[in-house]
């Protein structure tokens, strides 16, 4: 899908569940620190990837990785607003 702000594609592979083609979710790029806020200590950098054998050039986001209160860890963080691209909002949106 497109990401990374600059409207190009980006494959992204995953295992999560309950997450399909099209649907709009938080993804951290290349480079993105996770969890959000992180000391140098705790904090991923998130890279390329090759999972089974496929390169992936991001992961998808859970509550826990965007410092949001609320939300199960390994639940993909989808949202019904927000512009592709973009940041993804401060807190965990309520339905």
């Amino acid at each position: 899908g497109r990401g990374g702000g600059e409207g190009k594609e980006l494959q992204i592979v995953t295992n999560a569940k309950h997450v399909a083609v099209d649907e709009k979710v938080v993804v951290a790029t290349e480079g993105a620190v996770v969890p959000a806020g992180a000391d140098a200590e705790s904090a991923t950098i998130v890279s390329k990837a090759n999972v089974g054998g496929t390169p992936s050039f991001g992961m998808l986001c859970d509550c826990p990785m965007l410092g949001w209160v609320g939300g199960a860890a390994g639940q993909v963080v989808k949202l019904e607003e927000g512009k592709i691209g973009g940041a993804p909002p401060a807190e965990r949106p309520r339905k």
